[in-house]
């Protein structure tokens, strides 16, 4: 650690902290960036119109970031935001630097709405009223446009936007809020690379929003969109991430769906196969009743004596309140259903 009587050329802490991060980005070494940050925040203190202080901050926003992340510390994300937000009222509109620190302003306010909405309990994280959380967040997304510059930065910022609109619809049911995520999302998806963070959770809510757009006004090119995003989350997911089992109850709904529209048995087959996939994983009245119903159907069709055994077992653990929806099997509440998370 970094002697607080410390004293050496005008800078040198600076210098040493920026060298002590690369080596915790490089090496994951924790103790470097516990340096870092100290010989930063003292470079900083010591001599705030330095040339290089614009490098002091990003490095001490990117660093607190960093140790946010690894201990789903509030504290340490505002004090990333408290650090990005000076750099970006310094920056000139036209610095070739500004794209990349508007994304990672954007993703910070993410993660912090997410872990004080979601997340672990924490002292720091202040008032968990939903409703002035995710106003908060769409102002923050909004206040810093990304520019032209980077088109991949462009597009990050334009997903979180996405994402951040999409929670404040889900509590305020605005349709303008619900138009303007997917407008972003289906355009800002696309030119981003499958390691984006956030990536499978926000391709997930796109199929989401495409699903239930179909069940507003039967459009079946949006049951197509929904189906395509649907594979799409599930292969960007991990399997233990909730995304993943999200991703395989929409494919279930959305392939049940078109199998009694288009009457093509590989969707029955494959509707089923999500529902085994999801009854695996856990004991889910709504998908043990959507499978039991359709293994009966498959099995009276084909006159097979085990899907219909299977289903017999199936519909025991279902819900009867439940069962009574299969008739309308895409509906829009089963949105906030699906949804379980990161």
């Amino acid at each position: 650690m970094i002697r607080s009587g410390w004293a050496g050329p005008v800078g040198e802490p600076g210098r040493l902290g920026l060298a002590s991060l690369e080596r915790y980005e490089t090496d994951g070494d924790r103790e470097a960036l516990t340096v870092a940050l100290a010989q930063l925040e003292q470079a900083v203190a010591a001599t705030p119109d330095h040339p290089e202080r614009m490098r002091w901050w990003y490095g001490l926003g990117s660093g607190y970031e960093c140790r946010a992340e690894e201990d789903d510390s509030v504290e340490d994300y505002d004090r990333a935001l408290h650090w990005y937000a000076l750099l970006l009222d310094e920056m000139a509109a036209t610095d070739s630097h500004r794209s990349t620190v508007v994304l990672a302003d954007a993703g910070v306010h993410w993660s912090r709405y997410w872990l004080v909405r979601y997340g672990v309990e924490s002292p720091d994280a202040g008032p968990r009223d939903p409703a002035a959380l995710v106003d908060g967040l769409v102002a923050a997304v909004d206040r810093y446009p990304p520019g032209n510059g980077d088109p991949l930065a462009a597009a990050f910022v334009g997903m979180i936007r996405g994402l951040s609109y999409q929670e404040r619809y889900e509590l305020r049911h605005d349709p303008a809020d619900r138009d303007r995520a997917t407008q972003l999302l289906a355009t800002c998806l696309p030119d981003l690379p499958d390691d984006t963070p956030w990536l499978a959770m926000a391709t997930f809510e796109l199929a989401t929003a495409y699903r239930e757009g179909h069940a507003r006004d039967g459009d079946p090119q949006l049951l197509e969109l929904a189906i395509a995003g649907g594979v799409r989350a599930i292969l960007l997911a991990r399997e233990d991430q909730p995304t993943w089992l999200s991703a395989q109850e929409h494919q279930a709904l959305c392939l049940t769906r078109r199998w009694r529209l288009a009457g093509d048995h590989r969707d029955l087959d494959r509707a089923i196969e999500s529902c085994r996939v999801v009854l695996g994983r856990a004991d889910d009245g709504w998908a043990a009743a959507l499978g039991g119903e359709l293994l009966r159907e498959r099995g009276e069709l084909v006159g097979d004596s085990t899907d219909v055994a299977e289903a017999s077992r199936l519909l025991t653990r279902a819900d009867p309140l439940l069962l009574a929806d299969l008739r309308a099997p895409i509906r829009s509440s089963w949105g906030g259903t699906v949804r379980r998370g990161g």
